[in-house]
């Protein structure tokens, strides 16, 4: 359901916060998040300036690295990082626009002390609610979608949540942006949220279901990895 009020968003945030934490056994390792603080975040994404949200990999740790390949490329030429360096960086958090409980924007930049699982799903709650189209600034391939002992890599769990909402995978028809995912049925997106959404999640007990649930959702995922 679209979370009008705060009213409406409070008792599904906290009740599914901790499911969530039971469920991946992390209450010991990861914050309780004020739904306050949760429903800033909501807000801040619903009113994007740009319109559109960017989801994928962090690769805060590739940045030299990204810096370093930029450095070899010849003058007025072009190149395309390898896909294990394709992801958000300071680039697109400085470009896009950060969104968390005191900014809005278009890419999920918080603190670690503000982050759990749940939070998470706010901000794609959010983008979807308000019907954005998300972006993948990472590669959307079996490496960065599917995790062996979790099922769903925090990326994965983000296309779970566009796949719920009725989104559709479209190519863009241009390389620099690649594949987007477009919210075709508003009222199935405006129906969505935290209950289902974890629920959903639970639900699906191996990788083989998670990929039978994205081809359902006529979500491609190529079988390929980072390297």
């Amino acid at each position: 359901m679209t979370y009008k009020t705060f009213a409406e968003f409070q008792p599904d945030f906290e009740a599914v916060q901790q499911a969530a934490m039971a469920y991946h056994k992390v209450s010991s390792v990861m914050p309780n998040v004020s739904s306050a603080l949760a429903w800033n975040l909501y807000v801040n994404t619903s009113k994007s300036p740009l319109g559109f949200q960017v989801f994928g990999r962090h690769i805060i740790d590739q940045a030299e690295r990204v810096e370093l390949f930029k450095q070899k490329i010849p003058s007025g030429e072009s190149g395309q990082l390898p896909k294990h360096m394709q992801g958000l960086t300071d680039c697109e958090f400085i470009g896009f626009g950060k969104t968390n409980d005191e900014t809005g924007g278009s890419v999920l930049k918080i603190s670690n002390q503000k982050w759990n699982f749940t939070v998470n799903d706010a901000w794609v709650l959010a983008g979807i609610h308000s019907f954005q189209p998300f972006y993948p600034a990472s590669p959307v391939i079996t490496a960065n979608i599917f995790h062996n002992n979790f099922i769903f890599t925090i990326t994965g769990r983000e296309l779970l949540g566009l796949a719920l909402a009725g989104y559709e995978q479209h190519n863009t028809g241009y390389d620099a942006l690649g594949t987007i995912y477009e919210c075709k049925d508003r009222a199935k997106a405006s129906k969505a949220n935290f209950v289902e959404y974890q629920m959903t999640l639970a639900s699906i007990k191996s990788v083989a279901d998670a990929k039978s649930f994205f081809e359902k959702a006529g979500f491609k995922i190529p079988e390929m990895s980072l390297f």
